[in-house]
């Protein structure tokens, strides 16, 4: 007898939402850079959280796809995503 299981094997959440397609991208990047997985978990979240509540609903997907769909470095999205990372950075500590 065969028994399927269904699991996960990421703990990333769903990546057809935007914030959290926002906030995996952001925490992959800040693990490069820190190592420090728990920080960059809390802090990246809450950046996606503040770009969606900023942004309309159109313009927050540009700025997601612009960060994780194109192979091209969009600018002025990771300037948005790091001026919400510095916030969220200091409203962390």
């Amino acid at each position: 007898m065969l028994l399927i299981l269904p699991f996960s094997c990421s703990s990333q959440g769903d990546l057809n939402d935007p914030i959290e397609k926002l906030a995996a991208y952001c925490i992959r990047e800040c693990i490069l850079e820190t190592s420090d997985s728990e920080i960059c978990d809390t802090e990246c979240k809450c950046a996606a959280d503040k770009l969606s509540q900023t942004f309309s609903k159109d313009k927050f997907s540009k700025l997601v796809n612009g960060l994780t769909e194109t192979n091209a470095v969009n600018s002025d999205s990771i300037s948005e995503l790091r001026k919400a990372f510095e916030i969220c950075r200091t409203e962390v500590k």
